[in-house]
């Protein structure tokens, strides 16, 4: 089993009561609403809740979002809004997780052989 990891989705603009919204990175919004045209980052808000977010990294307005990887294992509902024009419709977060997967930790550096130089 994996261990959970933090996933950085864009900008936390706001915090109210229980819900965040965030200003998506769009690589993010494109995995969420693929039909929809590619916008730039920043442009597609996502509302959702905070216990969606990560523990070790607590939401701040003006900073980046990150999800609870373990959070988004079962049903993680959220509200999208694609083109930033105050139209919101349903979405499952559990699409980033199953889009991206962590990046596994570098092997260990071996050992290089000294070798001897010849002379001239």
């Amino acid at each position: 089993m994996i261990s959970p990891y933090d996933i950085g989705i864009g900008r936390c603009e706001a915090i109210e009561g229980d819900i965040v919204h965030v200003r998506l990175d769009a690589l993010i919004a494109k995995r969420l609403a693929p039909e929809s045209p590619w916008n730039r980052s920043g442009t597609s808000v996502l509302r959702c809740r905070l216990g969606l977010c990560s523990q070790r990294r607590p939401p701040r307005v003006g900073d980046e979002l990150y999800l609870d990887s373990a959070e988004l294992t079962r049903a993680a509902p959220a509200e999208i809004d694609a083109l930033g024009n105050g139209k919101f419709r349903a979405v499952d977060l559990r699409v980033v997780l199953t889009a991206m997967s962590p990046i596994p930790a570098a092997p260990a550096p071996s050992a290089k052989h000294a070798f001897t130089r010849r002379g001239k």
